[in-house]
């Protein structure tokens, strides 16, 4: 299902972005789909042209507190300088549906499919990045609540 993401009102911003603006996101392609409460998709940003990701939650009886945990983490990842999508505004659909935008991260690959296409060789060393992102993740006083497997 592609999802209509016109004329969201703002209710949070950074980077460039007012409250007073009314922006748009043109729907590229869906990227993780959970049934009845958040949806993920590829687009742009109108009027700027520019390329984001955009996770929709859906209306829920947790859907506050969802959105707010996604955008304040990311500031926080960010303000610590660790490398984390901008988080760029949060929009309110006329149906109620909360979007946190963040930018797009060009030639981004999940673990997954990097260990999918990468030979033996390259993977000691891949792992050793991630285990200091991890380390650097633990230093600056973030700790996962949910770990993602790898598909």
């Amino acid at each position: 299902m592609e999802r209509s993401l016109k004329d969201l009102s703002i209710i949070e911003c950074s980077h460039g972005l007012t409250a007073s603006d009314t922006v748009s996101v043109e729907v590229a392609e869906p990227l993780r789909i959970l049934s009845g409460r958040r949806e993920v998709y590829r687009g742009r940003l109108r009027p700027s042209d520019r390329e984001v990701v955009v996770k929709c939650y859906l209306p829920h009886a947790k859907q506050a507190r969802d959105w707010l945990r996604e955008w304040s983490r990311l500031g926080e990842l960010e303000s610590k300088g660790l490398p984390v999508p901008k988080p760029l505004a949060v929009g309110k659909t006329v149906d109620g549906v909360v979007c946190v935008i963040m930018e797009y991260i060009q030639n981004a690959r999940t673990l997954g499919e990097y260990l999918r296409s990468s030979n033996e060789a390259e993977r000691p060393c891949v792992m050793q990045g991630l285990a200091c992102l991890v380390d650097q993740l633990h230093a600056a006083g973030v700790l996962a609540e949910q770990v993602q497997t790898v598909a």
